[in-house]
Protein backbone atom coordinates (compact mmCIF):
# COMPACT_ATOMS: atom_id res chain seq x y z
CA UNK A 1 0.00 0.00 0.00
CA UNK A 2 1.51 3.46 -0.79
CA UNK A 3 1.84 6.12 1.74
CA UNK A 4 -0.96 9.30 1.33
CA UNK A 5 -0.06 12.37 0.31
CA UNK A 6 -0.04 14.77 2.84
CA UNK A 7 -3.85 16.05 2.06
CA UNK A 8 -5.09 13.35 1.90
CA UNK A 9 -4.18 11.62 5.23
CA UNK A 10 -7.72 12.15 6.51
CA UNK A 11 -9.75 12.38 4.00
CA UNK A 12 -11.34 8.81 5.15
CA UNK A 13 -12.20 10.53 8.45
CA UNK A 14 -13.85 13.52 6.36
CA UNK A 15 -15.46 12.03 4.01
CA UNK A 16 -17.35 9.54 6.71
CA UNK A 17 -18.58 13.16 8.51
CA UNK A 18 -19.18 14.78 5.14
CA UNK A 19 -20.22 12.70 2.80
CA UNK A 20 -24.20 11.45 2.39
CA UNK A 21 -25.56 14.35 4.17
CA UNK A 22 -28.22 16.57 1.77
CA UNK A 23 -29.48 18.70 4.61
CA UNK A 24 -28.31 21.84 3.44
CA UNK A 25 -30.12 21.26 0.42
CA UNK A 26 -33.66 21.01 -0.12
CA UNK A 27 -33.94 19.51 -2.87
CA UNK A 28 -30.70 18.51 -5.21
CA UNK A 29 -30.44 16.65 -8.40
CA UNK A 30 -27.22 14.92 -10.11
CA UNK A 31 -26.54 13.20 -13.57
CA UNK A 32 -23.64 11.59 -14.38
CA UNK A 33 -22.91 9.58 -17.78
CA UNK A 34 -19.67 7.88 -17.91
CA UNK A 35 -17.61 6.46 -20.58
CA UNK A 36 -13.93 5.30 -20.97
CA UNK A 37 -12.50 8.51 -21.91
CA UNK A 38 -15.53 10.80 -21.29
CA UNK A 39 -17.30 11.88 -17.90
CA UNK A 40 -20.08 14.23 -17.75
CA UNK A 41 -21.84 15.40 -14.59
CA UNK A 42 -24.57 17.77 -14.38
CA UNK A 43 -26.32 18.62 -10.76
CA UNK A 44 -29.13 21.25 -9.72
CA UNK A 45 -30.22 22.04 -6.01
CA UNK A 46 -32.26 24.29 -4.06
CA UNK A 47 -31.39 25.29 -0.30
CA UNK A 48 -33.43 25.99 2.48
CA UNK A 49 -33.58 29.39 1.35
CA UNK A 50 -34.54 29.07 -1.97
CA UNK A 51 -31.37 29.41 -3.70
CA UNK A 52 -30.61 27.49 -6.87
CA UNK A 53 -27.28 26.34 -7.90
CA UNK A 54 -26.54 24.26 -10.94
CA UNK A 55 -22.76 23.23 -12.34
CA UNK A 56 -21.75 21.05 -14.79
CA UNK A 57 -18.42 19.39 -15.41
CA UNK A 58 -16.90 17.20 -18.53
CA UNK A 59 -13.69 14.82 -17.39
CA UNK A 60 -12.06 14.08 -20.77
CA UNK A 61 -9.46 11.08 -20.62
CA UNK A 62 -6.45 10.77 -22.56
CA UNK A 63 -3.92 8.18 -22.09
CA UNK A 64 -1.52 10.64 -20.36
CA UNK A 65 -3.52 13.87 -19.94
CA UNK A 66 -6.81 14.74 -18.44
CA UNK A 67 -8.45 17.57 -18.84
CA UNK A 68 -11.64 19.00 -16.41
CA UNK A 69 -13.71 21.78 -17.21
CA UNK A 70 -16.45 22.86 -14.66
CA UNK A 71 -18.84 25.87 -14.52
CA UNK A 72 -21.55 27.06 -12.18
CA UNK A 73 -24.46 29.56 -12.17
CA UNK A 74 -23.07 31.35 -9.57
CA UNK A 75 -20.14 32.46 -12.06
CA UNK A 76 -17.22 30.00 -10.92
CA UNK A 77 -15.06 28.95 -13.77
CA UNK A 78 -12.57 25.48 -13.27
CA UNK A 79 -9.98 24.22 -15.08
CA UNK A 80 -7.79 21.06 -14.47
CA UNK A 81 -4.95 19.64 -16.61
CA UNK A 82 -3.43 16.71 -15.27
CA UNK A 83 -0.22 15.02 -16.95
CA UNK A 84 0.77 11.48 -16.08
CA UNK A 85 3.59 10.46 -18.18
CA UNK A 86 4.13 7.18 -17.04
CA UNK A 87 1.33 4.66 -16.21
CA UNK A 88 2.78 3.49 -12.92
CA UNK A 89 1.46 7.29 -11.49
CA UNK A 90 4.44 8.05 -9.74
CA UNK A 91 4.66 11.49 -10.90
CA UNK A 92 2.22 13.71 -12.10
CA UNK A 93 1.95 17.38 -12.80
CA UNK A 94 -1.51 19.43 -12.55
CA UNK A 95 -2.28 23.04 -13.65
CA UNK A 96 -5.42 24.26 -12.17
CA UNK A 97 -6.90 27.94 -12.80
CA UNK A 98 -10.06 29.03 -10.57
CA UNK A 99 -11.78 32.38 -11.12
CA UNK A 100 -15.07 33.19 -9.22
CA UNK A 101 -17.55 35.85 -10.73
CA UNK A 102 -16.02 38.23 -7.90
CA UNK A 103 -12.93 37.82 -8.85
CA UNK A 104 -10.84 40.14 -11.12
CA UNK A 105 -7.93 37.56 -12.00
CA UNK A 106 -7.84 34.04 -11.92
CA UNK A 107 -5.89 31.77 -9.17
CA UNK A 108 -3.49 29.55 -10.67
CA UNK A 109 -2.04 26.73 -9.35
CA UNK A 110 0.98 24.54 -10.68
CA UNK A 111 1.82 21.48 -9.01
CA UNK A 112 4.26 18.31 -9.46
CA UNK A 113 3.50 15.27 -7.77
CA UNK A 114 6.02 12.17 -7.32
CA UNK A 115 5.16 9.29 -5.17
CA UNK A 116 6.85 5.75 -4.10
CA UNK A 117 5.56 2.95 -1.58
CA UNK A 118 7.33 4.91 1.20
CA UNK A 119 6.88 8.70 0.41
CA UNK A 120 5.35 11.16 -1.34
CA UNK A 121 6.31 14.57 -2.26
CA UNK A 122 4.70 17.36 -3.51
CA UNK A 123 5.15 20.93 -4.74
CA UNK A 124 3.20 23.56 -5.50
CA UNK A 125 2.86 27.00 -6.95
CA UNK A 126 0.44 29.66 -6.67
CA UNK A 127 -1.05 32.92 -8.35
CA UNK A 128 -1.56 35.90 -7.72
CA UNK A 129 -0.63 35.76 -4.82
CA UNK A 130 2.82 34.27 -5.06
CA UNK A 131 3.56 31.22 -2.58
CA UNK A 132 5.21 28.12 -2.93
CA UNK A 133 3.91 24.99 -0.89
CA UNK A 134 5.74 22.20 -0.50
CA UNK A 135 4.79 18.97 1.15
CA UNK A 136 6.25 15.14 2.14
CA UNK A 137 5.11 11.99 3.83
CA UNK A 138 6.80 9.13 4.36
CA UNK A 139 5.98 5.62 6.38
CA UNK A 140 7.65 2.77 7.48
CA UNK A 141 6.03 -0.17 9.36
CA UNK A 142 2.65 1.84 9.48
CA UNK A 143 4.12 4.57 11.51
CA UNK A 144 4.28 8.10 9.23
CA UNK A 145 5.08 11.83 9.24
CA UNK A 146 4.56 14.35 7.52
CA UNK A 147 5.28 18.30 6.89
CA UNK A 148 3.43 20.79 4.81
CA UNK A 149 3.75 24.35 4.38
CA UNK A 150 3.13 27.83 2.20
CA UNK A 151 5.81 29.93 1.40
CA UNK A 152 4.71 33.61 0.90
CA UNK A 153 6.89 35.30 -1.23
CA UNK A 154 5.56 38.81 -0.58
CA UNK A 155 5.92 38.33 3.40
CA UNK A 156 9.21 36.62 2.67
CA UNK A 157 7.82 33.72 5.48
CA UNK A 158 5.77 30.77 5.63
CA UNK A 159 2.25 31.50 6.11
CA UNK A 160 1.41 28.48 6.41
CA UNK A 161 2.80 25.47 8.38
CA UNK A 162 1.84 22.09 9.31
CA UNK A 163 2.78 18.65 10.91
CA UNK A 164 1.31 15.25 10.76
CA UNK A 165 2.00 12.19 12.71
CA UNK A 166 -0.09 8.68 12.29
CA UNK A 167 0.04 4.96 12.93
CA UNK A 168 -2.57 2.79 10.38
CA UNK A 169 -3.33 -0.36 9.65
CA UNK A 170 -5.80 -1.92 7.26
CA UNK A 171 -8.63 -1.31 8.98
CA UNK A 172 -8.11 1.63 10.71
CA UNK A 173 -6.05 4.62 11.23
CA UNK A 174 -5.15 7.37 14.03
CA UNK A 175 -3.79 10.58 12.72
CA UNK A 176 -2.67 13.75 14.53
CA UNK A 177 -1.91 16.98 12.85
CA UNK A 178 -1.00 20.76 13.79
CA UNK A 179 -2.06 23.30 11.63
CA UNK A 180 -0.64 27.10 12.02
CA UNK A 181 -1.32 29.82 9.92
CA UNK A 182 -0.66 32.74 11.74
CA UNK A 183 0.91 35.43 9.13
CA UNK A 184 1.84 37.92 11.68
CA UNK A 185 4.03 35.73 14.12
CA UNK A 186 4.91 31.72 14.16
CA UNK A 187 2.74 30.26 16.92
CA UNK A 188 1.17 27.11 17.84
CA UNK A 189 -2.31 27.14 15.60
CA UNK A 190 -4.79 24.12 15.94
CA UNK A 191 -4.53 20.64 16.54
CA UNK A 192 -6.75 17.46 15.46
CA UNK A 193 -6.90 14.05 16.39
CA UNK A 194 -8.64 11.97 14.44
CA UNK A 195 -9.45 8.08 14.10
CA UNK A 196 -11.04 5.83 11.74
CA UNK A 197 -12.15 2.04 12.38
CA UNK A 198 -13.44 -0.08 9.56
CA UNK A 199 -15.16 -2.22 12.40
CA UNK A 200 -16.68 -5.34 10.29
CA UNK A 201 -17.15 -4.95 6.08
CA UNK A 202 -20.72 -2.64 7.26
CA UNK A 203 -19.82 -0.59 9.96
CA UNK A 204 -17.51 1.87 9.44
CA UNK A 205 -16.55 4.35 12.70
CA UNK A 206 -15.21 7.86 13.06
CA UNK A 207 -14.13 10.37 15.43
CA UNK A 208 -12.88 14.24 15.47
CA UNK A 209 -11.27 15.90 18.08
CA UNK A 210 -9.98 19.84 17.10
CA UNK A 211 -8.27 21.70 19.61
CA UNK A 212 -7.36 25.81 18.56
CA UNK A 213 -4.69 27.03 20.70
CA UNK A 214 -5.42 30.58 20.07
CA UNK A 215 -9.09 30.12 20.84
CA UNK A 216 -8.68 28.48 23.62
CA UNK A 217 -11.92 25.79 22.52
CA UNK A 218 -12.35 22.40 21.68
CA UNK A 219 -14.36 20.54 19.33
CA UNK A 220 -15.44 17.11 19.04
CA UNK A 221 -17.45 15.03 17.04
CA UNK A 222 -18.48 11.18 16.88
CA UNK A 223 -20.16 9.28 13.30
CA UNK A 224 -20.34 6.20 11.51
CA UNK A 225 -21.87 4.65 8.68
CA UNK A 226 -23.41 1.14 8.43
CA UNK A 227 -24.38 -0.93 5.65
CA UNK A 228 -27.61 -2.41 6.13
CA UNK A 229 -28.04 -4.46 2.65
CA UNK A 230 -26.22 -4.38 -0.88
CA UNK A 231 -28.36 -1.23 -1.65
CA UNK A 232 -29.15 0.79 1.63
CA UNK A 233 -26.33 2.84 3.49
CA UNK A 234 -27.56 4.80 6.94
CA UNK A 235 -25.21 7.05 8.43
CA UNK A 236 -25.12 9.19 11.57
CA UNK A 237 -23.15 12.31 13.44
CA UNK A 238 -23.28 14.18 16.39
CA UNK A 239 -20.61 16.99 17.45
CA UNK A 240 -19.81 18.48 20.78
CA UNK A 241 -22.19 21.82 19.81
CA UNK A 242 -25.34 19.51 20.35
CA UNK A 243 -25.95 18.71 16.12
CA UNK A 244 -27.22 15.41 15.45
CA UNK A 245 -27.20 14.52 11.19
CA UNK A 246 -28.69 11.46 9.94
CA UNK A 247 -28.67 10.11 6.48
CA UNK A 248 -29.87 7.52 4.35
CA UNK A 249 -28.86 6.38 0.67
CA UNK A 250 -30.36 3.94 -0.99
CA UNK A 251 -29.61 2.68 -5.03
CA UNK A 252 -33.29 2.30 -6.17
CA UNK A 253 -31.97 0.60 -9.51
CA UNK A 254 -29.12 0.56 -11.54
CA UNK A 255 -29.32 4.06 -12.59
CA UNK A 256 -31.43 6.03 -9.93
CA UNK A 257 -30.00 6.65 -6.14
CA UNK A 258 -31.91 8.38 -3.40
CA UNK A 259 -30.66 10.34 -0.71
CA UNK A 260 -32.34 11.73 2.17
CA UNK A 261 -30.31 13.36 5.22
CA UNK A 262 -31.66 15.83 8.33
CA UNK A 263 -29.76 17.77 10.87
CA UNK A 264 -31.56 18.97 14.41
CA UNK A 265 -30.11 20.69 17.54
CA UNK A 266 -30.50 18.41 20.16
CA UNK A 267 -30.85 21.23 22.45
CA UNK A 268 -33.74 22.67 21.36
CA UNK A 269 -35.50 19.25 20.78
CA UNK A 270 -38.65 19.24 22.81
CA UNK A 271 -41.44 16.59 23.90
CA UNK A 272 -43.85 18.24 21.90
CA UNK A 273 -41.88 19.31 19.11
CA UNK A 274 -38.15 20.13 17.26
CA UNK A 275 -37.86 23.81 16.99
CA UNK A 276 -34.68 23.73 15.15
CA UNK A 277 -33.82 21.06 11.79
CA UNK A 278 -32.22 20.92 8.28
CA UNK A 279 -34.36 18.49 6.05
CA UNK A 280 -33.18 17.55 2.84
CA UNK A 281 -33.46 14.77 -0.47
CA UNK A 282 -31.33 14.10 -3.18
CA UNK A 283 -31.37 12.00 -6.43
CA UNK A 284 -28.49 11.11 -8.11
CA UNK A 285 -29.30 9.39 -12.11
CA UNK A 286 -26.28 7.63 -13.54
CA UNK A 287 -26.01 5.99 -17.05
Amino acid sequence: MKVEAYGSLTRRQEDLFRLGYYYKSLAAVTLLTTTDALTFKARASQNVDGHVLASSSLKVVGSKVTFTPKRRTDGLQQYTLEYTPNADLKLKGELKTKQTATSRTADSTVAVEYRQPTYALKLAVTDPNLGVRLSGTTEKDGRGVGVDGTFDVALQRFATYNLALWTTEARHSLVFKHNGSDKAAYSLGDFLFSYYNEASTSIRLGALVKYSYPRKDTSIEFGGDYRYDEKTVLRGKVNSLGLLGLGMTRNLNEYLRIGLAAQFDVKKVKASNVSDYHFGLRLDFTT
